[in-house]
């Protein structure tokens, strides 16, 4: 966020905001359920969409962001919200298997 922005930065000063871009790449890894599985017991596509947004979190908690705490200083903050998702299906995951999950975020 740019603190030189007059409209985002109204009403919130001295708020620490950290950044969630730079740092490096982040990866983590997990495991995929049963219940992530659809009939064909392949992971339902959709679920790829909710380990993006859980990475994001994992990534920005190991960042040290606090969205509760942000939420609790500014009652005007709204959070990271999703705004452009792209996923390119290139093999299938099924259950049982270990998923490696990198993000590149940019500078920003």
């Amino acid at each position: 966020m740019n603190s030189s922005d007059d409209r985002s930065a109204e009403g919130r000063e001295g708020l620490n905001r950290p950044s969630l871009g730079g740092g490096g790449e982040f990866s983590r890894r997990f495991l995929v359920h049963w219940n992530d599985c659809d009939p064909a017991r392949i992971v339902f596509h959709a679920n790829f969409i909710r380990w993006m947004d859980e990475g994001f979190t994992d990534m920005t908690r190991a960042r040290g962001v606090d969205f509760v705490a942000l939420a609790e200083a500014d009652p005007c903050f709204r959070g990271a919200p999703l705004v452009d998702v792209h996923c390119a299906f290139r093999a299938p995951a099924r259950f049982g298997d270990m998923l490696d999950h990198r993000i590149a975020p940019p500078e920003f």
